[in-house]
Formats: C-alpha cells, sequence, structure tokens
C-alpha cells in the first residue's frame, strides 16, 4: 500500500533560541490523551483515506449526548448510504451499516463502535482471520462548541471520536470559543481550538492595526503586510496618502466575510470619509504575479500550538484561487478580474470549480498549490515557497506581543489550546508575497474535490500534530486494510 506523506512544517519555535526551521518535518504529536510538545512525530499518511474520508456524512448536530448521536447515526447511515455487505478485517464477521469511511471492524475487535455484527451467520472459523490480543480502547468524545463543518465531523469520526456534550469527559472542543474560566480550568490532556489571545486577528482592522504600529517603529516585522487605513479614524492620513498620489484601494467591511462588501476604490471623495463608517482600506497591489493571465491568490493552513514560546506550523498543502477573467488594470469597476474570493467569482458565468483533485494540470478557478509551485519552478522562480513561509513568519512574530497581553488572566495550560489560521496570500510580479488576512476560523466547508483533499488532509495532520491520533490503531488497521 502506498503511503502518502504531507505533513506540517515548523516555520517558526522561538524556544530553538530563535532559529528560523524551514524543512524538517516536526508536530507535537503525542499519546492520544497527552500532548508531547517537544518531539518530532513520523509523516502523517491519511492521504491515502481521502477518497473514503470524502463519504462521511455528518453524524449528529451539535450538543447531542452519546445516544442520540448512535441513533442519529445508524438513521443517516439507512437513508443516505447504500447498504453495503462487509466483512471485519480482523475476525472476519459479517458488517453492516453502509460504505465505511476508515474502520471496517466490528464492536467485539474494540477499534470502532459505530459498527455491528449483522445478524447474518458468520464464515466458518476456518476462513476468518487470527484474531489478534485485544485492543480495546476507551470511548472518545468530543464536543461541539458551536457550527462544526461537516469535514471536521468526519475527520474525528474517522479516528474513533464520538460527539458528546459538555458533561462528558471530552478530549477535543469545537467550534466557538469557551469563556475564560472554562479554558482555564482544561486538563493537559484537552484540546480547544481557540488560542487565548489570537482570535483577535480574525478581524481585519487588527492586522493593519499592528502593521501600522511596527512600520511607525521603522520595524520590518510589517513589510510584506499592505499599507491598511481603519476608517473613520484614519480618515485624514488615508485622504493625505491619495493626494500624494496613493492609490487605488481595496475596501472591505471591518467584520466582513466570503468576499461580502468587497469593492476596487480608485477616487477618495469627502462624501466617501463622511460616511464614517468602520471599514478596512487596504493599499490595492496594482502589479500581482499572473498566471494564464489571470489573478491569483494562494489559501495556506498554519497551526499556532504555544505563543510563549511561539510555535508555528505551516501545512504542505494548500490551493489557489483565480478570478475568472484575465487581470486588466484599466477595467477597475470589472471586479471579476481583481477580486480573488471564490464565494464571489462563483456568480460569473465561466467560473469552475476544479472537477478533479488531480495535482498533474489546472483546472477551474481552483489549482492545487503542487500545480502552482510547478508553474513557478517551469519561469524560473525559485525560493518562492521559502520567502512565503518567511513572510507568514514574521507576521505572527509581529503579533505575537499583543496575542500575550490579550490572554492574560486565562490560565491555560500549554498543551490545551491551538488555533488553525487560514491565510491569504498575494504574489505581486516580483515574487514578492503580501499577506492579506489572516482567519482564525478558516472554512472547513467541501464544494469541490480539490476542497476535500486540501482541508481533509489539513484536519487530519491538526489532529496528528496535537496528538490527538492512536498511531498504533492506524498502523494497524491500514496494514489490515492493504
Amino acid at each position: 500500500m502506498q503511503v502518502l506523506g504531507d505533513v506540517w512544517r515548523t516555520i517558526f519555535s522561538s524556544d530553538l533560541r530563535g532559529e528560523y526551521v524551514s524543512s524538517a518535518p516536526a508536530s507535537v504529536h503525542g499519546s492520544p490523551s497527552i500532548a508531547s510538545p517537544d518531539k518530532a512525530p513520523p509523516l502523517s499518511w491519511n492521504n491515502s483515506l481521502h477518497e473514503m474520508m470524502s463519504t462521511v456524512i455528518p453524524l449528529s448536530p451539535p450538543y447531542c449526548d452519546a445516544r442520540e448521536v448512535e441513533e442519529g447515526r445508524s438513521r443517516s447511515r439507512e437513508r443516505l448510504l447504500k447498504p453495503a455487505r462487509l466483512t471485519c478485517a480482523i475476525c472476519g464477521g459479517f458488517l453492516k451499516g453502509g460504505n465505511i469511511p476508515v474502520f471496517d471492524v466490528c464492536t467485539s475487535c474494540s477499534l470502532n463502535a459505530s459498527h455491528r455484527h449483522s445478524t447474518q451467520v458468520s464464515p466458518p472459523l476456518t476462513e476468518r482471520r487470527s484474531r489478534p490480543p485485544s485492543t480495546s480502547v476507551a470511548p472518545r468524545f468530543w464536543r461541539a462548541t458551536g457550527p462544526v463543518s461537516e469535514c471536521i465531523r468526519a475527520c474525528l469520526a474517522g479516528h474513533g471520536y464520538t460527539a458528546g456534550s459538555s458533561a462528558q469527559e471530552w478530549l477535543v472542543a469545537w467550534g466557538s470559543s469557551l469563556s475564560s474560566e472554562e479554558i482555564s480550568r482544561l486538563k493537559p490532556s484537552q484540546k480547544h481550538n481557540h488560542l487565548p489571545g489570537w482570535d483577535s486577528l480574525n478581524n481585519k482592522a487588527t492586522l493593519g492595526e499592528v502593521a501600522r504600529t511596527h512600520s511607525s517603529r521603522g520595524s520590518s516585522l510589517a513589510d510584506n503586510v499592505p499599507l491598511t487605513f481603519v476608517l473613520p479614524q484614519h480618515a485624514d492620513e488615508l485622504l493625505a496618502h491619495h493626494r500624494r498620489g496613493g492609490g487605488p484601494y481595496i475596501v472591505k467591511p471591518v467584520g466582513g466575510t466570503r468576499g461580502k462588501g468587497i469593492r476596487l476604490m480608485t477616487e477618495v471623495s469627502d462624501a466617501f470619509l463622511k460616511e464614517r463608517r468602520r471599514l478596512v482600506v487596504q493599499q490595492y497591489i496594482m502589479n500581482p504575479h499572473l498566471l494564464q493571465g489571470r489573478k491569483y491568490d494562494l489559501r495556506l493552513y498554519v497551526a499556532v500550538t504555544s505563543s510563549d514560546p511561539l510555535r508555528l506550523y505551516i501545512h504542505e498543502q494548500g490551493y489557489g484561487r483565480f478570478c475568472s477573467e484575465e487581470y486588466d488594470l484599466s477595467r477597475p469597476q470589472d471586479l471579476f478580474r481583481h477580486i480573488t474570493n471564490s464565494n464571489f467569482q462563483k456568480f460569473h458565468e465561466l467560473y469552475a470549480l476544479s472537477g478533479s483533485s488531480s495535482r498533474t494540470r489546472p483546472a477551474g478557478n481552483k489549482w492545487h498549490i503542487d500545480i502552482i509551485r510547478r508553474e513557478w519552478e517551469r519561469e524560473g522562480n525559485r525560493g518562492v515557497w521559502e520567502r512565503i513561509k518567511t513572510a507568514i513568519t514574521k507576521v505572527f512574530i509581529m503579533f505575537k506581543e499583543e496575542a500575550i497581553s490579550a490572554s492574560r488572566g486565562v490560565a491555560a495550560s500549554q498543551s490545551s489550546c491551538f488555533s488553525l489560521f487560514g491565510i491569504d496570500v498575494l504574489l505581486d510580479d516580483q515574487l514578492k508575497p503580501w499577506l492579506l488576512e489572516l482567519n482564525s476560523l478558516p472554512s472547513t466547508g467541501t464544494s469541490s474535490p480539490l476542497d476535500i483533499e486540501v482541508k481533509t488532509s489539513v484536519i487530519n495532520d491538526l489532529l496528528h500534530l496535537l496528538g490527538l491520533v492512536d498511531l498504533l490503531v492506524l498502523v494497524l488497521v491500514l496494514v489490515l486494510l492493504s
């Protein structure tokens, strides 16, 4: 069986004497219950399960107890999945329940409690595989603290986690941030997807304000963030910048998501400034790097597992988001040539999702990062990925003190919280990376095979990074399935 190794890579760890690490595989892997922050794991290999993972259905709505989850799981499978007659990979007994996403083993083999032996007669004992020693694993629960995507639910279920309630002994809490009091009570064995102090980066204004502060001090940490004005407080500065020949500008609502309210502005009028709305106005990058004549940006993923010391990981996977029409600065009102956001571009008649997760050729408005890397190399551009990692590292170092200051008073264990960021990066025609946005709650919706491949890999590898995956169980099952 071929095993693929897309991994999280350490890009910065300030406890390593401040050294910048760019290539060595690293992780925070440990046992399923206790993370070991300083240990490096083996390669993760969940990509070989992408096709199976894509068949997983939502198990239950949030806030259900274990009994409701089990009943909902059975009803959903009977309704949505074509029944299949499967055999336990360990004991050979027949199973029922439809397509099995990861584990095709029965309850009595103690690896996945969601499947039961059917009432059909099992094969003769002579046809069964030898039963290995008992590997009983206690039930593992996760808690939904808000809306959780099907992708995340599927990945957790694939690793043996069952949705539970706050009253149960859960290991993972995913969704909205817990209260400071709840975070302070977290055990070292519990994980929560909100590292205190970092959520404010989700606000578009925060990144711009922090970058302006560092720029005013002469710091180079903000060199990869476009000049940003936050209205209404920077209205006078914006007007003065425009009168000196600045612009055009990209205008975004401070709390906007999914491309809503974005527009390109070439003139700063008094009427616009008098609106007194809270907006982010960012210097527009007029000379973007183009592929096939079209503007694009990159969606990459960064995990932060510690603030002090600062510890960052970047995932090897990601994708590019392309405009539907060729770039033309002389037509600023045609936003389909300038705004790369997929939620905006999908309204164009030429918009197309990639029909395949293949990494061999470009297709549609989303390209796998591997294809884009090959295009860079074909053009003779070397070292672009390293430049991107350096730019990302600088921005997180820039925000570190603000995050630590905002988290004071929250006595959380260093190993209890983490944050997953979606980073939007734009390259100019000199291949300089510009960080446009940092999203602490990146979308994990899967509207195409490429989304399924990339986002499932990111979440599965993140669970591995955090030490929430039982490697012995996974290796055993993968060997039996091969």
